[in-house]
């Protein structure tokens, strides 16, 4: 992955890791949960999907985390799906939390999941 500065690289993973596991318990503990999802291409033109937990904590406060960087292996609906749910997996957000908590879901310029033909 990092090739200039391997203890750097190790650092900065160290540090995502504890982030990680801090927005973990966050999810944990929200009153209600948005999934956002965001597309774009890398420089080999394989298409990627950035997932967002956006949730209101116990408070009332709003907060937004970038949990992954997901590379699609297909571009199609089912593939655009199975990028966010492999997300998700990653974090508590089960199909149970998602029934108890989702309010919301915005996937941004994803033309394939406009409709059954389109």
């Amino acid at each position: 992955m990092c090739q200039i500065d391997k203890g750097c690289c190790e650092f900065v993973q160290s540090i995502r890791a504890v982030e990680q596991e801090a927005d973990m318990t966050r999810i944990e503990n929200a009153r209600l949960l948005c999934i956002l999802a965001d597309g774009s291409m890398d420089s080999a033109m394989i298409e990627q999907k950035a997932v967002f937990v956006r949730f209101v904590d116990k408070s009332g406060e709003t907060k937004p985390i970038l949990w992954d960087n997901i590379a699609l292996e297909q571009a199609h609906a089912n593939g655009v799906n199975a990028g966010i749910d492999a997300g998700l997996s990653k974090i508590v957000v089960t199909d149970e939390v998602l029934k108890e908590k989702l309010v919301r879901c915005n996937f941004d310029g994803v033309a394939v999941m406009l409709g059954r033909k389109g």
